[in-house]
């Protein structure tokens, strides 16, 4: 039950994680090549909300029943040194998570307020959009610098 518990944690991690560092990439090239035509990355994005949500649940869900079974405990502790390594890594997790709250609300939200229709063509105010997805890309930049720090983090704590 440990290993499938952690198989879980990670496999969510990485189910949530991989996308949207592909995506911020994506949305960061898509800016810088075509200044306001960014839409296909961040509706994906969207598109990929609710996949990311459970993936993102699997992996906080794995990785508290996964500390339950290892210690018969969900308490945390400042030592030893590998409990320490653990809950840096929480910490940083924490961050993630509440930027990701941040990310869905405060930078998603405009840009699907001001997203013409694919039929429609250009955004209503494209001036609004090119600034909303801005905004969209420094937070989609920074929760990717957070992933890959949990990850980093991680890997080489286990290894």
């Amino acid at each position: 039950m440990v290993n499938a518990s952690r198989l879980i944690q990670d496999l969510g991690f990485v189910l949530y994680g991989a996308p949207l560092v592909v995506i911020a990439v994506w949305t960061a090239l898509a800016i810088r090549k075509a200044g306001c035509a960014v839409a296909q990355p961040i509706r994906w994005q969207r598109r990929l909300g609710a996949f990311l949500g459970l993936s993102l649940g699997a992996c906080i869900y794995g990785a508290l029943a996964h500390r339950y079974l290892s210690t018969g405990g969900l308490t945390w502790h400042w030592s030893p040194a590998a409990e320490q390594e653990i809950t840096i890594v929480l910490l940083v997790f924490i961050a993630m998570w509440i930027s990701n709250i941040k990310l869905e609300i405060w930078s998603l939200e405009p840009l699907r307020k001001l997203d013409p229709r694919p039929e429609e063509g250009a955004p209503p105010d494209p001036a609004a959009y090119q600034s909303a997805a801005r905004s969209l890309l420094r937070h989609q930049l920074v929760h990717a610098a957070l992933l890959c720090a949990i990850a980093g983090l991680e890997i080489s704590r286990r290894f």
